[in-house]
């Protein structure tokens, strides 16, 4: 309604949800998701991304674009009014090396990140190995920012989901879908760190 729509685009910012993706998927890109549990705020999920090692050579700027959602707890007496708990993503071109600079939207704790990073940047020659490594890793862990009412039971288990588009963002893109169907099944989107656990 009129009156709540400058509230709702403050509040969601997200646009609205469509299924067109899904009835007409694009050969442009390559789509992958992957949910898992972080297990305590000391946890760190590391997940492998697939990225082809031959598409991103073929490609004149690939990137790639991660929405990352969490159902947080939610406590009124959290610094910010979203909820009382953080995640954290961060996305590296090997498991050893620092992480990368995206650019996209987070807002606080409101549960929803929405990056994307371009994977060829070449400012320095160890970066170029790493980034032509093809081991991409997505670190995610979280912390609570807010404290919780004493009678509200508030488990440690955080669950994340991750959807990943992989595409090429430039004027004749190179599709990423027949690189990534070449690479062994068994190889793609391990978690690296941590025994899954069943959740509380």
């Amino acid at each position: 309604p009129p009156l709540v729509r400058d509230l709702a685009r403050l509040t969601l910012g997200q646009g609205l949800p469509r299924a067109d993706r899904l009835l007409r998927p694009d050969g442009s890109n390559a789509v992958l998701v992957w949910q898992g549990t972080l297990e305590e705020p000391t946890s760190i999920a590391r997940i492998r991304v697939p990225v082809p090692p031959d598409w991103l050579t073929a490609a004149s700027q690939p990137s790639l674009r991660v929405v990352c959602a969490w159902n947080t707890p939610v406590s009124s007496t959290a610094p910010d009014v979203w909820a009382s708990r953080h995640v954290t993503m961060r996305l590296k071109p090997t498991l050893g090396a620092d992480a990368i600079r995206g650019k996209g939207k987070s807002h606080g704790t409101y549960p929803i990140i929405d990056r994307v990073w371009r994977l060829d940047h070449e400012d320095s020659e160890p970066q170029r190995r790493a980034f032509a490594a093809g081991e991409w890793v997505i670190e995610l862990s979280y912390e609570d920012v807010g404290p919780y009412p004493a009678t509200l039971l508030v488990a440690d288990q955080q669950k994340v989901s991750l959807v990943m588009e992989l595409f090429d963002d430039s004027s004749d893109p190179v599709s990423p879908q027949e690189e990534l169907q070449k690479l062994p099944i068994a190889n793609t989107m391990i978690r690296l760190a941590g025994v899954p656990r069943e959740i509380q």
